[in-house]
Protein backbone atom coordinates (compact mmCIF):
# COMPACT_ATOMS: atom_id res chain seq x y z
CA UNK A 1 0.00 0.00 0.00
CA UNK A 2 1.75 3.14 -1.22
CA UNK A 3 -0.09 5.76 -0.68
CA UNK A 4 -1.45 6.75 3.02
CA UNK A 5 -4.98 6.87 3.67
CA UNK A 6 -7.58 9.09 5.54
CA UNK A 7 -6.73 7.00 8.60
CA UNK A 8 -2.99 7.66 8.40
CA UNK A 9 -3.40 11.23 7.48
CA UNK A 10 -5.55 11.64 10.85
CA UNK A 11 -2.98 9.64 12.78
CA UNK A 12 0.21 11.86 11.73
CA UNK A 13 -2.29 14.80 12.91
CA UNK A 14 -2.74 13.77 16.28
CA UNK A 15 0.85 13.14 16.78
CA UNK A 16 2.13 16.36 14.62
CA UNK A 17 -0.32 17.74 17.50
CA UNK A 18 0.79 16.21 20.78
CA UNK A 19 3.43 13.28 20.03
CA UNK A 20 2.63 11.73 23.59
CA UNK A 21 -0.69 10.59 23.01
CA UNK A 22 -1.18 6.76 23.73
CA UNK A 23 -1.81 4.59 20.96
CA UNK A 24 -5.44 4.06 23.48
CA UNK A 25 -6.30 7.69 22.96
CA UNK A 26 -5.06 7.98 19.28
CA UNK A 27 -7.55 4.74 18.33
CA UNK A 28 -10.25 6.63 20.34
CA UNK A 29 -10.06 9.61 17.57
CA UNK A 30 -9.96 7.27 14.24
CA UNK A 31 -11.69 4.26 15.42
CA UNK A 32 -9.16 2.01 15.95
CA UNK A 33 -8.07 -0.86 18.17
CA UNK A 34 -4.40 0.42 19.98
CA UNK A 35 -2.77 -2.69 18.32
CA UNK A 36 -4.22 -1.37 14.59
CA UNK A 37 -2.86 2.07 15.82
CA UNK A 38 0.71 0.50 16.59
CA UNK A 39 1.04 -1.29 13.74
CA UNK A 40 -0.22 1.95 10.99
CA UNK A 41 2.36 3.79 13.31
CA UNK A 42 4.79 1.14 12.68
CA UNK A 43 4.54 0.81 8.90
CA UNK A 44 4.74 4.81 9.01
CA UNK A 45 8.33 4.96 10.89
CA UNK A 46 8.96 1.99 8.58
CA UNK A 47 8.95 3.51 5.69
CA UNK A 48 10.37 6.65 6.81
CA UNK A 49 7.08 9.02 6.67
CA UNK A 50 7.76 9.45 10.42
CA UNK A 51 11.44 9.92 11.32
CA UNK A 52 11.25 10.56 14.43
CA UNK A 53 9.20 11.75 17.97
CA UNK A 54 10.58 15.15 19.71
CA UNK A 55 9.45 17.68 21.68
CA UNK A 56 9.31 21.54 21.43
CA UNK A 57 10.98 22.89 24.24
CA UNK A 58 11.36 26.73 24.57
CA UNK A 59 15.58 27.03 24.67
CA UNK A 60 15.00 30.55 25.94
CA UNK A 61 14.30 29.07 29.27
CA UNK A 62 17.57 26.53 29.24
CA UNK A 63 20.13 28.86 28.43
CA UNK A 64 21.13 32.87 29.19
CA UNK A 65 22.27 32.59 25.15
CA UNK A 66 19.73 34.21 22.61
CA UNK A 67 18.46 32.78 19.99
CA UNK A 68 20.38 33.52 16.69
CA UNK A 69 19.69 33.19 12.78
CA UNK A 70 22.80 32.33 10.81
CA UNK A 71 22.60 32.85 7.25
CA UNK A 72 25.49 31.69 5.00
CA UNK A 73 25.47 31.96 1.14
CA UNK A 74 28.13 28.56 -0.01
CA UNK A 75 29.01 27.40 -3.06
CA UNK A 76 26.35 24.54 -4.71
CA UNK A 77 29.51 21.80 -4.45
CA UNK A 78 29.80 22.85 -0.79
CA UNK A 79 26.37 22.75 0.44
CA UNK A 80 26.27 19.11 1.45
CA UNK A 81 29.37 19.30 3.60
CA UNK A 82 28.21 23.01 4.72
CA UNK A 83 25.14 21.42 5.98
CA UNK A 84 27.08 18.18 7.76
CA UNK A 85 29.27 20.02 9.15
CA UNK A 86 26.24 22.35 11.14
CA UNK A 87 24.08 19.40 11.63
CA UNK A 88 26.87 17.96 13.98
CA UNK A 89 27.16 21.13 15.86
CA UNK A 90 24.82 20.69 19.61
CA UNK A 91 23.88 24.68 19.52
CA UNK A 92 22.25 24.06 16.09
CA UNK A 93 18.48 23.80 16.97
CA UNK A 94 17.41 23.58 13.18
CA UNK A 95 18.45 24.09 9.66
CA UNK A 96 17.42 25.07 6.66
CA UNK A 97 18.51 24.49 2.98
CA UNK A 98 17.56 26.04 -0.33
CA UNK A 99 17.65 25.38 -3.47
CA UNK A 100 20.27 28.33 -4.16
CA UNK A 101 22.99 27.12 -1.87
CA UNK A 102 21.80 28.81 1.16
CA UNK A 103 21.79 27.82 4.50
CA UNK A 104 19.93 29.30 7.60
CA UNK A 105 20.61 27.85 11.07
CA UNK A 106 18.95 28.83 14.13
CA UNK A 107 21.17 28.66 17.01
CA UNK A 108 21.79 29.20 20.67
CA UNK A 109 24.92 31.00 21.25
CA UNK A 110 26.41 34.25 22.27
CA UNK A 111 28.29 36.45 19.43
CA UNK A 112 31.48 35.68 20.33
CA UNK A 113 30.68 31.90 21.11
CA UNK A 114 28.81 31.78 17.71
CA UNK A 115 31.57 33.12 15.87
CA UNK A 116 34.25 30.63 17.85
CA UNK A 117 31.93 27.89 17.09
CA UNK A 118 31.08 28.80 13.34
CA UNK A 119 34.46 28.98 12.57
CA UNK A 120 35.47 25.92 13.78
CA UNK A 121 32.95 24.11 12.02
CA UNK A 122 33.28 25.65 8.80
CA UNK A 123 37.29 25.80 8.29
CA UNK A 124 38.11 24.84 5.00
CA UNK A 125 34.82 25.72 3.70
CA UNK A 126 34.51 28.49 1.21
CA UNK A 127 31.92 30.83 1.79
CA UNK A 128 30.58 33.65 -0.27
CA UNK A 129 28.82 35.34 2.46
CA UNK A 130 26.75 35.21 5.60
CA UNK A 131 24.59 37.24 8.13
CA UNK A 132 23.99 36.85 11.52
CA UNK A 133 20.08 38.26 13.07
CA UNK A 134 19.29 38.19 16.63
CA UNK A 135 15.98 36.33 16.71
CA UNK A 136 12.89 38.30 18.61
CA UNK A 137 10.84 35.00 18.91
CA UNK A 138 10.11 31.69 17.73
CA UNK A 139 7.15 29.77 16.88
CA UNK A 140 7.12 26.53 15.88
CA UNK A 141 3.91 25.20 14.31
CA UNK A 142 4.66 22.11 12.42
CA UNK A 143 1.37 21.25 9.51
CA UNK A 144 0.31 18.48 7.51
CA UNK A 145 -0.89 20.72 5.04
CA UNK A 146 -3.87 19.84 2.90
CA UNK A 147 -1.85 17.50 0.69
CA UNK A 148 -1.93 13.58 1.01
CA UNK A 149 1.32 12.10 1.62
CA UNK A 150 2.36 9.25 -1.41
CA UNK A 151 5.44 6.77 -1.30
CA UNK A 152 6.92 7.21 -4.28
CA UNK A 153 9.30 4.23 -5.98
CA UNK A 154 13.16 4.68 -5.16
CA UNK A 155 13.40 4.45 -8.69
CA UNK A 156 11.54 5.73 -11.20
CA UNK A 157 9.88 8.20 -8.96
CA UNK A 158 6.53 7.51 -9.41
CA UNK A 159 3.61 6.94 -6.75
CA UNK A 160 3.46 3.02 -5.45
CA UNK A 161 -0.16 1.44 -5.85
CA UNK A 162 -0.43 -1.42 -4.41
CA UNK A 163 2.14 -3.69 -2.26
CA UNK A 164 5.60 -2.39 -3.10
CA UNK A 165 8.90 -4.15 -3.18
CA UNK A 166 11.45 -3.34 -0.46
CA UNK A 167 14.80 -3.20 -0.01
CA UNK A 168 17.20 -3.40 3.09
CA UNK A 169 20.81 -1.59 3.15
CA UNK A 170 22.40 -1.25 5.79
CA UNK A 171 21.73 2.65 5.52
CA UNK A 172 17.78 2.54 4.89
CA UNK A 173 14.78 1.13 3.42
CA UNK A 174 13.97 1.55 -0.45
CA UNK A 175 10.57 1.15 -1.46
CA UNK A 176 10.24 0.33 -4.81
CA UNK A 177 6.72 -0.35 -7.28
CA UNK A 178 7.51 -3.14 -9.27
CA UNK A 179 9.93 -5.81 -10.08
CA UNK A 180 11.42 -4.10 -13.02
CA UNK A 181 12.56 -1.35 -10.78
CA UNK A 182 13.64 -3.61 -8.27
CA UNK A 183 16.53 -4.73 -10.94
CA UNK A 184 17.52 -1.29 -11.98
CA UNK A 185 17.70 0.06 -8.52
CA UNK A 186 19.46 -3.06 -7.47
CA UNK A 187 22.12 -2.88 -10.02
CA UNK A 188 22.54 0.94 -10.10
CA UNK A 189 23.24 0.42 -6.03
CA UNK A 190 25.69 -2.31 -6.74
CA UNK A 191 27.48 -0.47 -9.40
CA UNK A 192 27.91 2.56 -7.11
CA UNK A 193 28.73 0.66 -4.15
CA UNK A 194 31.79 -0.84 -6.11
CA UNK A 195 32.73 2.69 -7.15
CA UNK A 196 32.71 3.94 -3.43
CA UNK A 197 34.63 1.13 -2.76
CA UNK A 198 37.38 1.13 -5.56
CA UNK A 199 36.49 -2.31 -6.58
Amino acid sequence: MGTLDDIDMQILQLLVEDSQQTYGEIGEQVDLSPPAVSNRISRLRERGVIRRFTVDVDRSMLTEANATLLEIQVRPDDIDSVVDALRELHKVEYLIQTCDARVTALVHLSGTELREYVSDALEGHTLLSYEVQNVAEVDWNPQLGTTGFEVTCAECKKSIHGEEVTIETDERTYYLCCSSCESLFRDRYERLSQASDGS
